[in-house]
């Protein structure tokens, strides 16, 4: 349960709703409750047991004796001074009024229930969606997309249907039963007790149903976020699916988790459908008993009860049904909302690794050099970069080469701190970088990768992605520098021309123009470029490395390349084996060694 008190603190404040929710639902029982109690009299005027009315007025006081007095009192007046049929319209005007308020006062009850409802939803997608981004890429490596979009849509989605409802009857339902038990207690104290005998038993039986539920309902999370990853993966993927003919397999893979999922969930809608008509059944079989019980009362004598009250007796016990019904059915779904909880605070409460310091140093320059000192790190078990060191200095255009696994992207990485690393530090200027902010870090670089990623958006907002305010003076400027301005002007709409989901309008080329754009123009002193080039053909390099020509001009550059035809005019080549730095020097000072460089320029001439 305490998952589920967790989710309802997600509607603070509760001083505005509940009171208000309250409010309208005790009314709502009250005027309900006013529509039965108003059946003795009528019965007993269809009866015909209406007796003399007293010639002295009873004197009003707020009351359940005070106000049947008053009433009968004016009830009997009307009947022997205007007639039954009269008094029988008086009583069915107020059964109509009562009814009319009932409903008004439950539909009043609802829509509070609804804004408590879409408040904590809003607050809880909100929250969950904000720690998603905030995590580190480590989060994101070891989390499959699509669990965390089953989480965010479908869980969320999941207590859209079922806790609103339950909140809704936690608080009611209550209220009704009481209600309805006092007034029951009121017409007859004998039949009461013996009533509220078969309530415990009623509860365990649907208790037992209820426990069964948890522990499917987390398997059924699990296979739906499964199903969806498969889903989302094999849709990412459809080109090397089709080319691999393995559509079969991966539809194969695809139904053996909805079978899974589909039997959890069958499961589960049996066992959680039969609490409610079990509380029915048992409701039903209790009034059996009681119209036998109440009988057997009335016809031996022993009980103050008349016709007329025992069947308004019977008519308000059988209004108790449905809000005993609804409170079992909540068990039922709270089990369901505690799964869902479950899941998602498993995201909102993991920590994030990636921490700003208590006090960062402010920096909004780069002055002098970029140093890697001693720095080791690791995935997992194995490092990656092992007592590894080199300087950059401030206006040098440097690249790191080496062999596929070498760590070059790791060292990019970690100068963007997407990762912390265990042993040395990353000094800008002499400053660890930890001691940086991350906003104010990220504000330094600028960073182009080797997958040119655009959001289903227009090219301005993609080169001005991340900043609060698009000049479009300054999105054509570096445009014009990306060499992205040519094709930009030859479309339909120019710079508020979408480019489709992850920019699948645009050819690779264009696409990766547009995200050197998108680097310059928060205008950072060190550009990044993490193989820009390695996946165009030989013309979409040839202006995209115009481009980065353009880009890199009064820099500090940094660039990994495997295509080392890119990098001869360096100042410094860092050549990376293993995560040590083996040798460094120009393109030709490493040519003359003969040592790890030249091996990889013959390789890539052969």
């Amino acid at each position: 349960m305490k998952i589920f008190f967790r989710l309802l603190r997600y509607v603070k404040p509760y001083h505005h709703f509940v009171p208000e929710y309250l409010i309208f639902t005790v009314l709502g029982i009250l005027f309900g409750l006013l529509n039965f109690t108003l059946l003795i009299p009528m019965l007993n005027l269809l009866f015909n047991t209406i007796t003399l009315p007293t010639k002295i007025v009873p004197t009003f006081h707020f009351s359940v004796q005070g106000l049947q007095d008053t009433f009968s009192y004016y009830f009997h007046y009307t009947v022997f001074t205007k007639g039954k049929m009269t008094a029988l319209m008086m009583v069915c005007s107020i059964i109509f009024f009562g009814v009319l308020m009932s409903n008004v006062f439950k539909y009043l009850s609802a829509r509070v229930m609804s804004r408590i409802k879409i408040k904590l939803l809003k607050n809880l997608r909100n929250e969950l969606f904000a720690k998603l981004m905030e995590q580190d890429l480590a989060f994101h490596y070891q989390h499959k997309k699509g669990q965390n979009i089953s989480v965010l849509m479908n869980d969320i989605q999941d207590l859209d249907g079922v806790l609103g409802n339950t909140i809704q009857n936690f608080l009611r339902a209550p209220l009704v039963i009481t209600f309805y038990v006092a007034v029951l207690f009121y017409l007859s104290v004998p039949l009461t007790l013996f009533t509220i005998l078969f309530f415990p038993f009623t509860g365990l039986l649907i208790s037992s149903t209820i426990k069964k539920l948890k522990k499917k309902g987390h398997f059924s999370q699990e296979f739906l976020g499964k199903m969806l990853a498969v889903a989302e993966e094999s849709l990412s993927g459809i080109k090397i699916i089709k080319s691999f003919h393995a559509h079969q397999i991966v539809v194969e893979q695809f139904k053996k988790i909805n079978a899974k999922f589909s039997m959890i969930s069958r499961s589960m809608f049996n066992q959680r459908e039969i609490a409610s008509p079990l509380s029915e059944f048992l409701g039903v079989s209790v009034m059996v008993v009681l119209v036998l019980y109440g009988g057997h009362l009335i016809l031996q004598g022993d009980t103050h009860l008349t016709g007329a009250v025992f069947i308004t007796y019977l008519a308000i016990y059988s209004q108790m049904l449905p809000p005993l019904k609804d409170l079992s059915a909540a068990f039922g779904n709270i089990q369901k909302a505690i799964v869902c909880g479950e899941r998602i605070f498993a995201i909102i409460d993991k920590p994030i690794l990636i921490q700003d310091a208590q006090k960062c140093i402010e920096k909004n320059d780069f002055v002098h050099s970029i140093e890697f000192k001693n720095v080791k790190f690791k995935y997992q078990d194995e490092w990656v970069l092992n007592d590894f060191s080199c300087r950059i200095q401030k206006g040098q255009t440097v690249a790191f080469v080496g062999k596929s696994g070498s760590g070059k992207t790791t060292l990019v990485d970690l100068l963007y701190r997407f990762y912390d690393i265990q042993e040395g530090e990353i000094l800008i200027d002499g400053i660890n970088i930890k001691n940086l902010s991350q906003q104010n870090l990220h504000a330094l670089i600028g960073i182009v990768t080797q997958e040119p990623f655009l959001f289903n958006d227009n090219i301005a907002n993609n080169i001005a992605f991340g900043s609060t305010k698009n000049y479009i003076e300054k999105i054509q400027d570096v445009a014009k520098i990306a060499f992205a301005e040519q094709f930009i002007e030859q479309l339909e709409h120019r710079y508020y021309t979408n480019v489709g989901e992850r920019g699948m309008k645009l050819s690779g080329g264009q696409r990766q123009r547009i995200t050197i754009a998108r680097a310059l123009y928060k205008a950072p002193p060190i550009l990044v470029l993490d193989e820009a080039t390695a996946s165009l053909d030989s013309e979409s390099e040839k202006y995209v490395q115009n481009a980065l020509e353009n880009a890199t001009k009064k820099r500090t550059s940094i660039i990994i390349a495997h295509r080392l035809s890119t990098i001869k005019n360096a100042d410094q080549i860092f050549v990376i084996e293993k995560g040590k730095l083996l040798e460094s020097g120009t393109h030709d000072e490493l040519l003359a060694h003969g040592k790890a460089y030249s091996e990889l320029i013959k390789m890539q001439e052969l």
